[in-house]
């Protein structure tokens, strides 16, 4: 790059603004700092010095597209994912409590918010023994979870690894497309908490609740 003519330069910026996706009005950001508005107006010096600024970000942005989720992130991806497949999934069936009782619908999702409250009680206290069983998490996930985050993924424009809408392939996850599925969980368990402290749903509200919760935050 150091041999590199003024004109090569101002080629380079105008391909490398393009590959970050850059719009008008961020380049226009990004050239006051050279206190001009056109990349024509650089110095040879500034030109350098802005093809440098924009390659860096340009090699940013490709390393962080291609490396995977992390543990920590694949967690806080189910800390809001979970609570959210108890309120939304439509087809939870029923469960046979250690009691030997059957419950289904309502009072079956009220007993899946009291479990997951149950475990993130536990695990602030050093204990992580799941308290909901597998086979009502592999529900929740086949059920709503999984359809939903693929849904997200492919309406931002990510790849969805493997064409079964029920399973995410979570181990699969790039960063980035995990990320936004953590800022869109996000979004939609923090509505979810805000409700809860509104009002409390009446014990016969059933699906209708699930309706009217899912109503407020599309």
């Amino acid at each position: 790059m150091s041999t590199s003519t003024f004109q090569e330069d101002i080629k380079a910026i105008h391909t490398l603004k393009a590959r970050l996706g850059m719009d008008d009005d961020s380049y226009r950001v990004a050239l006051g700092a050279f206190d001009v508005t056109t990349s024509t107006d650089l110095t040879p010096q500034q030109a350098r010095a802005f093809r440098i600024t924009l390659q860096r970000a340009a090699d940013a942005a490709r390393r962080a597209s291609t490396q995977y989720c992390t543990p920590a992130m694949l967690s806080r991806l189910r800390f809001h994912a979970i609570p959210c497949g108890i309120e939304y999934c439509d087809d939870l069936g029923s469960w046979q409590l250690d009691s030997g009782a059957i419950i289904s619908g309502q009072e079956l999702r009220q007993w899946l918010r009291d479990q997951w409250a149950l475990g993130q009680t536990r695990r602030a206290q050093g204990m992580f023994e799941p308290t909901i069983p597998s086979a009502m998490m592999n529900r929740l996930y086949e059920g709503w979870i999984n359809p939903k985050a693929n849904e997200w993924l492919e309406a931002a424009g990510y790849r969805r690894p493997g064409g079964n809408a029920k399973k995410l392939f979570a181990r699969e996850l790039l960063a980035m497309p995990c990320d936004h599925l953590i800022d869109r969980f996000r979004a939609m368990h923090e509505a979810l908490e805000r409700r809860s402290m509104d009002a409390t749903p009446p014990p016969d509200a059933g699906a209708s609740h699930a309706e009217e919760v899912r109503n407020d935050i599309q």
